[in-house]
C-alpha cells in the first residue's frame, strides 16, 4: 500500500467519524495552544527586555548601590545596608581608569514642573554628565545637549523628554522657553527623540538637567548612578575588573570580602530576566504536557475503540494481500493526522490568543518560525507515541479470526 493510499484511507476514516475525531483533538489543541501562547509571549518579552528594557551598549556597564534588577528580595535588602554611590566615586573612576573610554554619572528626583497655566506633578528629574546622552544612545531632536561649561558652571538649563514638551508645550516651540523646576526657573535648550513605551509606561516622561545643578537644588545625597564604555566590547571584562579594583580601593573593601556595590551590563540584565522567563516556561511546559498526553491517552482510546469496530475490514485487507506493515501505517498515519489536525489549530489559536494579549495589554509578542515548526514536531511526536500501540494491535490482528468477528 502506497503513502498516498494510507493517507487517503486514513482521512477517509477520521471524515465518516467527524464528532469524534473533533472531541478526540481538544486535548492536543489546548496543550499545543498553552505552549504557542506562552512560548511567543516568552520569546517577545525577551526581544522586549533586550531592545528597550537593557538598553545598556553591548561595552557599557553601569556602576550602583544596588543591582538594577534582582530576584531575590533578601539581595535588595543587603544592598540597601551598602554604603551608597557617591560623586567623588565617579570622579575616581573617571581619573584613573585607562580601560574605560567615557565614564559618566546619573541621578534622579521627582518634583513639579510648570510653565504659565500647565503643571506636571512628580516628574521624573534626572541629573547628567555632559556625555550621558552618548553613553545612553539617546538622540537630541531639537536644540543642544549639555556642554562641560554648563556642568562647571551648575546652569539652570534643561531638556525635555517628548512627552513632558507635548504636555507642557502643546501649540509652540519650548525651546528658548523658561520653566519652573522645584521652585527654580530653568532654560530650555533641547529635547529628547521619542523613545516609546516599556510594558505600556512611557519613557519620555522625564527633564534632564546639568547633574551640579541638581547637587546645587536638591543636595548630593542621592542614588547615583555611574555609566562606565570600555574601550571596545572585547575589553568589558577588563574594564570591569579594573573599575571593581578601584572601587574596592576607595571603599575599603578588604580582600575575600565581597562587593558592597553592584556592575550591571546588558548581558547580566537579559540573563536575569531569561532566568526568570525560563522558570515561567517550564511551569508551563508542565502543564501543557498534562494536557498533551491526556489527549494522548484520549487519542489511544478511541484508536483502541476504532480497530474494534474495524476488525472484519482489517480481516478483509489482510485476506487480499494487506500486510503487516500495511496495517501498521494505515492506524498510525490516521493517529499522526488526527493530532496534527489538532496541532495545527492550537498553533493558530495560540497565536492568535498571543496577538489578542498584545493588542490588548502592554504585553509584547513575538511570533517565530521556530514555534510553529516546535508546534508541528511535539503533535506529530504524541501521534507516533500515542497511536503506535492501537497500530500494532491492528496489525497483529489473525485474519481468520478477524473475518469472524461480528
Amino acid at each position: 500500500m502506497s503513502l498516498k493510499e494510507a493517507i487517503l484511507i486514513a482521512l477517509t476514516s477520521l471524515v465518516s467519524q467527524k464528532l469524534r475525531s473533533c472531541l478526540t483533538l481538544l486535548g492536543v489543541i489546548i496543550g499545543i495552544a498553552t505552549l504557542i501562547t506562552i512560548v511567543t509571549l516568552i520569546e517577545g518579552a525577551n526581544s522586549y527586555i533586550s531592545d528597550k528594557v537593557a538598553d545598556l551598549g553591548p561595552d557599557v556597564f553601569q556602576i550602583s548601590q544596588a543591582p538594577r534588577v534582582f530576584v531575590n528580595f533578601n539581595e535588595f535588602i543587603k544592598a540597601q545596608k551598602w554604603k551608597r554611590i557617591e560623586y567623588e566615586d565617579y570622579l575616581e573612576i573617571k581619573e584613573k581608569s585607562r580601560e574605560c573610554r567615557e565614564v559618566g554619572a546619573a541621578a534622579s528626583a521627582t518634583d513639579l514642573i510648570k510653565y504659565r497655566d500647565h503643571h506636571i506633578k512628580d516628574a521624573r528629574i534626572r541629573g547628567l554628565t555632559a556625555n550621558i546622552i552618548d553613553i545612553e544612545r539617546k538622540e537630541v531632536e531639537a536644540g543642544r545637549f549639555f556642554s562641560e561649561t554648563d556642568l562647571s558652571q551648575r546652569a539652570y538649563t534643561c531638556l525635555l523628554g517628548a512627552d513632558i514638551a507635548d504636555e507642557l508645550f502643546p501649540r509652540e516651540d519650548p525651546i528658548g522657553k523658561y520653566l519652573s523646576i522645584g521652585g527654580e526657573r530653568f532654560l530650555v535648550i533641547g529635547t529628547i527623540k521619542r523613545l516609546g513605551t516599556v510594558f505600556g509606561n512611557s519613557r519620555d516622561k522625564f527633564v534632564m538637567i546639568p547633574i551640579t545643578t541638581m547637587f546645587k537644588i536638591y543636595g548630593s545625597r542621592r542614588p547615583l548612578y555611574i555609566y562606565a564604555v570600555a574601550r571596545s566590547k572585547d575589553g568589558l571584562p577588563s574594564a570591569i575588573d579594573e573599575v571593581r579594583g578601584i572601587l574596592r580601593a576607595r571603599r575599603h573593601v578588604p580582600y575575600g570580602k565581597e562587593d558592597n556595590f553592584s556592575i550591571s551590563t546588558a548581558e547580566s540584565i537579559i540573563g536575569i530576566y531569561k532566568t526568570v522567563t525560563s522558570a515561567f516556561f517550564l511551569v508551563t511546559i508542565i502543564i501543557a504536557s498534562i494536557s498533551l498526553f491526556v489527549g494522548g491517552v484520549v487519542i489511544m482510546n478511541i484508536m483502541l475503540v476504532s480497530v474494534k469496530q474495524r476488525t472484519r475490514e482489517i480481516g478483509i485487507r489482510k485476506a487480499v494481500g494487506a500486510r503487516f506493515r500495511d496495517i501498521l501505517a494505515q492506524f498510525l498515519i490516521e493517529a499522526v493526522i488526527l493530532c496534527l489536525a489538532g496541532g495545527a489549530i492550537g498553533i493558530i489559536a495560540g497565536l492568535g490568543i498571543a496577538k489578542l494579549i498584545e493588542a490588548l495589554t502592554p504585553f509584547p509578542a513575538n511570533i517565530r518560525i521556530l514555534v510553529v515548526v516546535l508546534g508541528i514536531f511535539i503533535s506529530t511526536l504524541v501521534g507516533v507515541f500515542f497511536g503506535l500501540y492501537p497500530a500494532v494491535k491492528a496489525a497483529r490482528l489473525d485474519p481468520v479470526e478477524s473475518l469472524r468477528y461480528e
